[in-house]
């Protein structure tokens, strides 16, 4: 259900089931099955970015593990693990030595915890209510959903990006959100800008269905890829742009990105 690349690009990493694959890229063949480590559906793996050693997983039994790959056997390999409260959809490590672990459930609630040696395991903060902030909220009363979690190096700050519910229109929208203590702060929107066409040559109109995946480019581009088949690359508007280097608007749309 997920895979990753690790160990300098020699090592591939999946969840199948309720275990973790281990695979040399190079020679095509399987290393060792982490099996043990979790009762239930892995959703998410991924080698830590830093040291890319060590594997993260995270699963619908509500835990995430830290393993070391190294170690032929899991028993020893098992580093820790974190009790995330609920089932474990996905996870982004962030911070500068990316030390720190943003979890979103599959109820879309947010948890933030600590990987490093003094605080593995702590949660710094939650966010519980991201689905039913009232800019996500859509026409039809559907809820949001957490698509992304981003590390800003220059800043350090860490973002969130959220997919809103549908409008009547057909339409679902994207917000920013600034992760920040005591809670998550809408900065920025996304919507299209007039005059833009797509690759076939027609208006482009962002996305009508749910946003599955997103990542964030070089230069502050974000780009979206949704269940209707759309891939939407986005940036902020010009005129905007100081504005949200300096903070966060009283007005979540004085920001936004087309």
């Amino acid at each position: 259900y997920s895979c990753s690349v690790g160990r300098g690009d020699a090592a591939l990493a999946c969840g199948a089931a309720a275990k973790v694959h281990l695979f040399d890229v190079g020679q095509g063949k399987r290393l060792t099955v982490y099996k043990d480590c979790h009762t239930d559906t892995v959703n998410r793996v991924r080698f830590h970015p830093v040291d890319s050693s060590k594997l993260l997983s995270g699963s619908e039994d509500n835990l995430i593990a830290l393993l070391n790959t190294n170690e032929p056997r899991e028993d020893e390999a098992l580093l820790g693990v974190i009790p995330n409260e609920e089932c474990v959809q996905s996870f982004t490590l962030v911070g500068p030595e990316r030390n720190t672990l943003c979890s979103v459930s599959t109820t879309e609630q947010v948890r933030i915890w600590g990987l490093g040696e003094d605080d593995f395991g702590t949660r710094r903060a939650e966010f519980l209510g991201i689905r039913e902030h009232p800019l996500l909220a859509g026409e039809d009363c559907s809820l949001g959903y957490v698509v992304e979690t981003f590390y800003d190096q220059p800043s350090g700050q860490v973002f969130l990006l959220a997919g809103s519910g549908e409008s009547c229109a057909g339409m679902r929208g994207l917000v920013l959100f600034r992760v920040a203590l005591p809670e998550a702060e809408p900065v920025a929107t996304f919507s299209a800008a007039a005059g833009v066409a797509s690759a076939t040559g027609e208006a482009a109109t962002g996305h009508t269905g749910m946003i599955r995946s997103a990542v964030c480019l070089p230069g502050g581009a974000v780009v979206t890829a949704g269940e209707d088949g759309l891939i939407c690359a986005w940036r902020e508007e010009r005129e905007a742009a100081a504005h949200f280097e300096g903070g966060a608007s009283d007005e979540a749309s004085g920001d936004r990105f087309a």
